[in-house]
């Protein structure tokens, strides 16, 4: 671990790809000094025609501009040996054209980093406003929306650092935010931190794709879904690879969630090639049998989705081609849509959640979950799993508002 304190303030942490930037806070009690790192890159933007496809890992070289990570236009991409800049894909240009396929110069020419290849200058990553796109009223205000939203922060506890070479590595704890797979954030502001901190645990959050961005799947190999699932897992892997250099052990890892994150954790358990990335697991009212928690009918989600956006075809690499042209805002609306179509249907699960892949390498859901648990084809770790004794009161406590006189 490489550190290096910068007016008491502000921390570097040196890592195989590059320099982030940490600044200092304090936890909410002031028990705790502790450093965050927010907005550090673990995929490369989902945008163009990596929409609708699993993550990929940044490419070889990476060039900071503004030195301000979440937002497309603030960051830009280089790769040597005649590759192009990152342009806006149709995921942040308002391209109508169904044939259109986006300016992401990467789309074709994507290669796995080399080791030891890094970016060049300072990342600032003392921020992270942005989130993923939300499909329904936003609920958390302040902060922008992006496709561009792959990034992770990490706290660590300032005494772990001030001799990060001799310390001893603290137990690290990964959140994985719920809200229905429809909504949710990785910012500190709504799930902070705090208490895990004055704990002397490391935590990391991180964000993954939702709604038809993350979980559109035709039922085939044009788009087989599961890509916020597979976001996950690749951040997991971050986590692996990285945490050591914030004073984290990798060999304890606890992965946790509260309900679709609660739901999320149990499908990361139940894919098995995640074995050797966490050692524990907790689910907080979520699990992959609750009925609105998997999509059986993923296949007409998608075609009402089309129809939404204004296109009407029988041919799945049709329609794949087209969501995948049309802008951020379009397809936001679309998704709306198609979502409140099918909102009664909730027995056959959310409009846009995990389901069934086909066969095919990096598939994460292959068989019925039921299946697969009662088989036992889960990571053999310690696991709990638990509910809420007000489970849902929310819906009751609207629904008796919705009874009050105007």
């Amino acid at each position: 671990m490489e550190c290096e304190f910068f007016q008491n303030s502000t921390l570097q942490v040196t890592l195989a790809q590059g320099i982030v930037q940490g600044t200092m806070k304090s936890t909410v009690n002031q028990k705790v000094h502790y450093f965050s790192f927010e907005g550090i890159p673990y995929a490369l933007p989902p945008v163009g025609n990596l929409r609708f496809k699993r993550p990929q890992k940044p490419p070889r070289t990476i060039l900071f501009s503004e030195l301000k990570p979440g937002l497309g236009e603030d960051m830009v991409l280089q790769v040597p040996n005649s590759r192009e800049n990152l342009g806006d894909g149709p995921g942040d240009q308002a391209s109508e054209s169904p044939d259109s396929s986006g300016d992401f110069s990467l789309r074709h020419s994507f290669q796995p980093p080399v080791p030891g290849e890094r970016w060049q200058g300072v990342l600032n990553s003392t921020v992270m406003d942005v989130s993923c796109v939300q499909v329904t009223p936003s609920v958390f205000n302040g902060y922008a929306e992006s496709e561009d939203c792959l990034y992770i922060n990490v706290f660590t506890p300032i005494k772990k650092l001030e001799n990060a070479k001799n310390a001893q590595l603290l137990p690290v704890m990964v959140w994985i935010y719920g809200g229905a797979f429809l909504l949710g954030t990785a910012n500190a502001t709504y799930f902070g931190p705090d208490n895990l901190l004055e704990e002397n645990v490391l935590v990391v959050h991180f964000g993954y794709r939702l709604a038809s961005f993350g979980f559109l799947s035709t039922g085939d190999m044009e788009s087989p879904g599961n890509y916020g699932l597979k976001d996950q897992h690749l951040a997991l892997r971050w986590v692996r690879d990285n945490i050591r250099h914030f004073g984290g052990d990798p060999e304890k890892v606890t992965i946790f969630g509260e309900s679709a994150g609660g739901v999320s954790v149990q499908h990361q358990l139940m894919y098995l090639g995640n074995r050797g990335l966490f050692r524990g697991a907790i689910s907080e009212s979520g699990s992959v049998l609750c009925t609105w928690a998997y999509q059986r009918q993923p296949r007409k989600i998608a075609f009402d989705l089309g129809r939404a956006a204004g296109l009407v075809t029988n041919s799945t690499k049709r329609l794949v081609d087209y969501l995948r042209s049309i802008s951020t805002q379009k397809l936001k609306a679309a998704t709306m849509a198609a979502s409140l179509k099918n909102s009664l249907g909730i027995i056959n699960g959310i409009p846009f959640a995990p389901a069934t892949e086909p066969q095919h390498e990096g598939a994460f859901i292959t068989e019925k979950n039921h299946k697969a648990l009662a088989e036992g084809k889960i990571v053999k770790v310690p696991y709990i799993i638990g509910f809420n004794s007000e489970e849902a009161a929310i819906a009751k406590t609207g629904a008796e508002m919705a009874k009050i006189p105007a």
